[in-house]
């Protein structure tokens, strides 16, 4: 996640408590490494389109474990809003996931940052490079 979006998150998320709205943050790269388990790594195939059927499987598992939670959180906890911060770069993706989520009564609404910024672009890459959970696993196995 960039510092844009991690930005349009906490503050969407620090914000709303403040009127009385109870709100959670459900960001799936927890969730993937919660799955894989500390000192494990995810397919070398996670995160790309044509990935393995076993990669499929593992990233069906990883979703459904995240939606239960929100759908729990909102019918369960008197949740009002929960923020789903995932990367869904694909039209047909977002569709299918607001198609999903109408199905159980929950509205969506997505939420984009753009940046233009080569500046700003390069300093979140080395951001990310630098202090991401999942690079910190890949040095602590090399």
């Amino acid at each position: 996640m960039s510092e844009g979006q991690w930005l349009s998150v906490a503050s969407t998320h620090l914000y709303r408590p403040r009127l009385g709205v109870k709100t959670r943050v459900f960001h799936l790269g927890d969730y993937r490494r919660a799955s894989v388990g500390p000192g494990q790594s995810i397919p070398e195939d996670y995160f790309f389109v044509n990935a393995s059927a076993s990669t499929v499987l593992l990233r069906q598992k990883i979703l459904k474990k995240c939606r239960d939670d929100i759908y729990h959180f909102l019918n369960h906890e008197n949740g009002q809003i929960a923020i789903y911060d995932a990367v869904n770069p694909r039209a047909a993706g977002r569709r299918s996931l607001a198609k999903e989520f109408a199905k159980n009564d929950v509205e969506t609404l997505f939420i984009e940052s753009a940046c233009t910024d080569e500046r700003i672009i390069e300093e979140n890459v080395r951001s990310v490079k630098i202090s991401s959970p999942d690079v910190r696993v890949l040095k602590l196995l090399l």
